[in-house]
């Protein structure tokens, strides 16, 4: 029995199927986008506190970005020479930092330059437009919100070639970008970037990887969960066939932000809470001193990166090596869990990849057992938060 012919000339054609479930999934992307944004705007407007901006009144970090840039502006690289109650200046219409909660007065400013690019325009609003501290904090607020929806289109462009599994993907991290921005955190955005990278690799594209991979490591330290992306791709640019200045011309603005995000890191770490202190103890991670915990965390991230290089995917099992070390250092604080991500995002990034479909199930499920052992904000705290505001 022959097959049943297509209902048109078009629809037999490959590469028009193809075009046509990748135009559907454009526009589904596109449409729970709208929904997304609409929703969130109204959360902020509704329910966001006059103190914070956010719904839980909880975190300060988007208010403290704010005088930070504001400190730049003036005093450039002497925001990062201090703890930031000695650095910081005082004359931000609005609030200061005593005003931001404890314990940032007793913190270094540890982000890079990236950081005060971001946050300049809120700056700017907050300090030349008349409005109320409440509105103010919305504003900000709003502005992490559209950008990280911006940003969420990088992540959904990174899961666009390969279909096994990115559904599934796509909702998980679209649901943890989203809690993250109502919260007022912007590691959304570091994150969206690292997805473009990601795809521009799987293009082969390298030198563009490469530029995205500094935008986001210029945006946040955490992006240093992306180093496995930007060394392929600064080593398979290396080994193309393009002209020896070009593959300069695209290696230093990388190379420069990693000498500038090191530079960070040496400069601030004197100013670092030292153990024993109150602030300390209040920043570091629970998963330290290593107990059955750490122990866990460290046997998962283990499993887990040899099941993906069984599978031959190499760069998502050094990802989650990195991620895991990282972990360890930072866990209890629910937005450093964006290191997570970009190891459910790899699968399928190089040609050797294989067994996509699989790769991110272990992924996923080596996802969800860490978050809920190291990162312990749970989504559902910010419905649970408005329907006490409700009542």
């Amino acid at each position: 029995m022959s097959e049943a012919a297509p209902s048109s000339v078009l629809e037999g054609i490959p590469i028009v199927r193809r075009l046509q479930s990748v135009r559907g999934y454009n526009v589904g992307v596109l449409c729970a986008l709208v929904l997304s944004l609409a929703s969130s705007t109204l959360i902020i407007l509704r329910y966001g506190s006059p103190t914070t901006g956010e719904p839980r009144d909880l975190f300060s970090d988007h208010l403290r970005h704010v005088l930070e840039t504001w400190t730049f502006l003036f005093r450039g690289f002497g925001v990062y020479r201090g703890t930031f109650g000695t650095t910081a200046l005082t004359n931000y219409p609005h609030f200061d930092v005593p005003s931001v909660g404890v314990p940032w007065p007793l913190m270094p400013v540890t982000y890079p330059m990236g950081t005060f690019a971001f946050f300049l325009p809120p700056t700017l609003v907050g300090a030349y437009v008349p409005m109320t501290r409440s509105a103010f904090t919305k504003v900000i607020v709003l502005y992490v919100v559209v950008m990280t929806h911006l940003a969420i289109l990088g992540v959904a462009r990174c899961l666009r070639g390969a279909s096994a599994g990115r559904t599934v993907v796509l909702v998980a991290v679209w649901f943890f970008m989203l809690k993250m921005c109502l919260h007022g955190f912007y590691d959304g955005v570091w994150l969206g970037l690292g997805a473009m990278s990601i795809a521009k690799l799987a293009d082969q594209r390298y030198g563009a990887s490469l530029q995205w991979f500094a935008a986001a490591a210029f945006t946040s330290l955490k992006a240093v969960s992306l180093a496995p992306v930007g060394a392929c791709a600064l080593f398979l640019l290396m080994r193309s066939g393009a002209r020896v200045w070009t593959k300069l011309a695209l290696a230093a603005p990388a190379a420069l932000v990693c000498l500038h995000v090191l530079w960070t890191v040496v400069v601030t770490f004197r100013y670092v809470p030292k153990p024993g202190t109150s602030t300390y103890e209040v920043a570091k991670s629970i998963l330290l001193p290593i107990g059955t915990a750490g122990e866990v965390v460290i046997a998962a991230g283990i499993i887990a990166a040899l099941l993906v290089a069984l599978n031959s995917n190499w760069l998502v099992a050094i990802s989650i090596a990195l991620a895991t070390a990282v972990t360890i250092h930072h866990a209890g604080h629910a937005w450093h869990a964006a290191v997570l991500v970009p190891s459910a995002l790899l699968p399928g990034a190089l040609p050797s990849d294989r067994r996509i479909g699989l790769t991110r199930e272990i992924v996923a499920l080596w996802m969800l057992g860490v978050s809920q052992i190291a990162y312990l904000t749970p989504l559902y705290a910010i419905v649970e938060y408005m329907i006490q505001r409700v009542e």
